[in-house]
């Protein structure tokens, strides 16, 4: 996958995930990709949730699940 195109799918992952972080006082912004790390910044409410492990993987999944169906749309 071209890195602009996996950088585009990556922030849209974590656009779809920011209505829901804000409406609990959360954010959380894509900082960099390299290769298949993603780096996130976690701010507001989300650093200390309890909750952040599901929020995460939760976006973790949906990215896979992105990537996987863009790698087989070709």
């Amino acid at each position: 996958m071209a890195p602009l195109r996996q950088i585009r799918l990556i922030d849209n992952v974590v656009a779809f995930g920011r209505p829901y972080l804000r409406a609990d006082g959360g954010h959380c912004e894509l900082v960099h990709v390299d290769g298949d790390p993603v780096c996130v910044k976690h701010s507001g409410r989300l650093r200390g949730c309890q909750f952040r492990p599901i929020i995460i993987n939760g976006m973790r999944q949906r990215l896979n699940e992105s990537v996987s169906r863009s790698r087989h749309s070709g």
